[in-house]
This record gives structure tokens, sequence and C-alpha cells, in this order.
């Protein structure tokens, strides 16, 4: 199933604030800053979550994977001229 044009824009803002920050937003954050209802994001997470490109912590709405990033600790940690950036899942 394709997605939607506002799920590949969430996808790419998660992808974007994983890279930058190294942590996914929240949903207030997204729908702050995609301009999205709470609705709009929730449906787009659910997509997401379909098509295997995140992981949602169950029964909450906290990321838990933006793959291939974890946006929980996990042994595997990514380093960037010596300082750790990213953890892997």
């Amino acid at each position: 199933m394709p997605f939607s044009e506002t799920t590949k824009r969430v996808r790419k803002f998660l992808l974007g604030e994983m890279i930058k920050a190294g942590r996914a937003p929240n949903v207030g954050r997204i729908m702050r800053e995609r301009g999205l209802s709470k609705a709009e994001v929730m449906q787009s997470l659910k997509e997401l979550q379909a098509g295997v490109c995140i992981v949602m912590e169950p029964n909450t709405e906290n990321i838990r994977m933006v793959h291939p990033f974890a946006n929980i600790t996990t042994p595997y940690e990514v380093e960037v001229e010596g300082e750790r950036k990213w953890y892997a899942e």
C-alpha cells in the first residue's frame, strides 16, 4: 500500500529529526512542525508502522524506532568522529 503524501512528509520529518537530534519527536512536536492534527499524525504513524518504517511502544504514542535508528538506548552505538550520535536497532 503506498503512503499518503502526509505520511511521506511525516516520515521525512522523523528521519531528519533522528539524524539531526538523535531522537524522534513526540506527537505534539510533529503536529506543530508539520501543521497537522493529532488524528492526521496518528494515522501517519499507523501507516508507517504497518509499512515497517517505525515501531511504536505498545499502547502509547511513543516512537521506539525509526528504522534504522533506535529512539531508545541499545547496545549498538553509532559514532561519528569519536562521538556517539545515534543508537541503531
